[in-house]
């Protein structure tokens, strides 16, 4: 069973961290995350995974606007830690 209490997180998972506990059951996506300072989501989730955070992740795809912008976003759910 792993304990939160001792996982270290860099400052990175524990700012995302904080984004998920503040939007309980709402995700937040690529984008969102990039305006928070989070450059590169898919990197900072992965690890906070592999440390036991239950994390889904959807990919939705989205019209550009004028022909611009991301095709393909990630959309981030918090499940939860663990085994908790």
């Amino acid at each position: 069973m792993i304990n939160i209490k001792n996982v270290i997180l860099t400052p990175l998972e524990e700012s995302l961290m904080e984004l998920f506990i503040a939007k309980t059951d709402k995700e937040l996506n690529t984008l969102d995350l990039r305006k928070r300072g989070i450059l590169h989501p898919t990197k900072v989730i992965c690890s906070l995974r592999k440390k036991g955070a239950i994390i889904e992740v959807k990919r939705k795809y989205h019209k550009p606007i004028f022909q611009t912008g991301y095709k393909c976003l990630g959309h981030y759910t918090y499940k939860g830690w663990g085994d908790e």
